[in-house]
């Protein structure tokens, strides 16, 4: 557990990376595997992702949109986006990538979707595993076989 000095040098942190990504992204785009590598890469995407802010990922959205476009970004990276940006914008998502904590029982639940019949398909086609073993693993359990 992070003491609240340290709590305030990792937000600040994150708010100083998150302005230099804003000043790549304006002059060359989202950094893809081409520019920073397939690690480099997902670091930024964390960065982005963790920002946790619905107004900060929309402003990225279409950089990122270009970059898996262009195929220097993996479609994952997006299908994460736009689920943490539909449940931050009180949207049900389409992939199921996103959770919420059950008060109860304190295990992971997934947060609202859009039409649930058919998020394996759509996981299927961005190379997401069933949705059945993601919550498993989630929430420490190994999958069922």
């Amino acid at each position: 557990m992070l003491t609240p000095a340290e709590t305030r040098t990792f937000f600040r942190q994150d708010s100083l990376h998150l302005t230099r990504l804003r000043q790549l992204v304006a002059q060359y785009g989202w950094p893809g595997r081409a520019e920073v590598g397939r690690t480099g890469s997902e670091a930024l995407f964390l960065l982005l992702l963790h920002s946790d802010n619905a107004a900060v990922l929309a402003e990225f959205l279409p950089a990122v949109q270009r970059s898996v476009q262009q195929g220097q970004t993996e479609a994952k990276s997006l299908v994460y986006l736009t689920d943490r940006l539909a449940m931050r914008q009180g949207k049900p998502q389409q992939y199921g990538t996103q959770f919420q904590q059950n008060d109860q029982t304190h295990l992971l639940e997934v947060y609202s979707m859009e039409k649930p019949d058919q998020v394996d398909v759509r996981r299927y086609y961005v190379g997401l595993m069933p949705l059945t073993v993601y919550v498993r693993l989630a929430n420490g359990q190994r999958p069922v076989r």
